[in-house]
């Protein structure tokens, strides 16, 4: 069955909210919500006032995960509150037996130190440290330079650009989302010719991956999307060919919205599936 987010079950509307509610509940009887670890208390809120008397929603999600954004942390105190039944699942699928990420998620939950001895070419879960004693203000040149050799590793073992997503939990800075992109453009899309139209606009290029970071109703795009540019007008718009097929052309107010997705924050990619993932932990 198709799914969809929250917000467009509810059919949102900036102007006048949500179409659904309690004087509007939505039609059906049984309601799946994934990803619930995800939920603020208000749109938890608001998405319960429109399930319809006698109806059924069972909540799935991971409590380990990154909490809300929004305030709340509604899956953790629902499933500690004692009012739902509770399953809680403790055999990992996802990884195949004896995969290391397992293993180390599952040591950190314990509050044990995970093992830092994996091959980053054969391991599924590997660690890469600078050199000891190497000094504070280098440590971050020796990331960055990290990261693109990983990125250039993989690349050459046969994995395709948009197999690879690198990750950072802070924006700024040299190791940071927007200095990482920075760099790693220049490996993932060395042919494209970055384009603005003024200062204060972001450049693109043709074959640029991008991050959609606002929800754009009318265009039928949503903040954490990913596309990548396959066309850019003179006038600012932009054509973007969505990860999921569709193609969408954004003009030159709507642009705003986008920026470079070759690395982004941790809170961006919950939920993403990709084959190799390089995240940046430092100080």
């Amino acid at each position: 069955r198709p799914a969809r987010t929250l917000h467009r079950a509810l059919k949102y509307n900036p102007k006048e909210g949500f179409h659904h509610n309690r004087k509007n509940p939505l039609p059906g009887t049984l309601f799946v919500v994934d990803e619930s670890s995800m939920l603020d208390n208000a749109l938890a809120a608001s998405w319960l006032r429109a399930i319809p008397n006698n109806a059924r929603v069972i909540f799935v999600g991971d409590i380990d995960q990154l909490p809300s954004v929004g305030a709340g942390s509604f899956l953790k105190d629902i499933m500690q509150s004692g009012v739902s039944k509770v399953f809680r699942l403790t055999r990992v699928h996802r990884q195949a037996e004896g995969s290391l990420i397992a293993e180390a998620a599952q040591r950190i939950l314990a509050g044990k130190m995970p093992a830092l001895d994996g091959d980053p070419w054969t391991d599924d879960f590997a660690w890469i440290s600078p050199p000891n004693g190497l000094p504070s203000f280098e440590i971050n040149e020796f990331i960055q330079n990290a990261i693109s050799a990983m990125v250039e590793g993989f690349l050459k073992k046969g994995y395709k650009k948009e197999d690879i997503q690198v990750l950072s939990p802070q924006r700024d800075g040299m190791v940071g989302v927007a200095g990482l992109n920075n760099s790693l453009r220049w490996l993932l899309n060395e042919k494209g010719k970055p384009m603005s139209l003024d200062e204060e606009e972001e450049p693109f290029a043709l074959g640029d991956r991008l991050l959609v970071t606002k929800n754009n109703y009318d265009k039928d795009v949503f903040n954490g999307d990913m596309g990548v540019v396959k066309s850019l007008d003179d006038d600012g718009a932009v054509e973007l060919q969505m990860e999921d097929g569709k193609v969408v052309v954004l003009d030159r107010n709507e642009r705003k919205s986008l920026t470079l997705g070759y690395a982004i924050t941790v809170h961006k990619s919950q939920g993403g599936e990709r084959p190799v993932v390089i995240m940046k932990c430092s100080p």
